[in-house]
């Protein structure tokens, strides 16, 4: 476990699945993220391959009472590139702009530079999440380029807004991890 100032991270377990189903299938978060899963059987099978990918990190977001408030992964880790994508989901409401994401992103961050002794990390971004590109900013992550999307329902908001954050340009802050042993 990784604890930051107001979230832990920890192993996502069998037993949150159905709250990552029940954020999987709020519209709102749908329009940030996109759908992950297509049933129950998908996200089983997807637990079950993160499990034992090596190319892939998943950790659940707590808060710091235990209560399960979202999930960070590190997809397409590239080991011998020293790079991996980021992706971040606050799915409790109420916890939207109270600064878990930046913590959580501060935290999972600091443990892949210097716990995986990766290099770079990547995300994709929609430009109309505002408060992500915000949260991602906040911690050191600079804009590389856009991605417009084109086809008949895209709109400006969905393009994609593509950003990285280099180990040596990361700056920690001194207090912000702990780890529990």
């Amino acid at each position: 476990m990784v604890r930051g100032h107001k979230i832990n991270l920890r192993p996502i377990r069998e037993s949150d699945l159905g709250k990552m189903m029940e954020w999987d299938n709020d519209s709102e978060i749908i329009k940030y993220l996109g759908k992950k899963f297509l049933s129950w059987d998908t996200c089983v099978t997807w637990f079950n391959r993160v499990s034992v990918n090596r190319g892939h990190r998943a950790l659940a977001i707590e808060s710091e009472d235990g209560r399960l408030i979202g999930t960070i992964e590190l997809e397409h880790i590239e080991w011998r590139g020293g790079r991996g994508e980021l992706s971040v989901c606050i799915g409790e409401k109420d916890c939207w702009g109270r600064g878990y994401g930046s913590d959580a992103v501060q935290v999972f961050v600091n443990f892949a530079f210097h716990r995986l002794h990766l290099d770079q990390i990547y995300l994709r971004v929609y430009r109309g999440n505002a408060r992500a590109i915000r949260c991602y900013q906040k911690v050191g992550f600079r804009k590389e380029g856009l991605l417009k999307l084109n086809g008949r329902r895209a709109e400006r908001d969905d393009d994609l807004v593509l950003m990285s954050l280099r180990r040596e340009a990361f700056r920690p802050r001194l207090d912000s991890h702990r780890e529990a042993m």
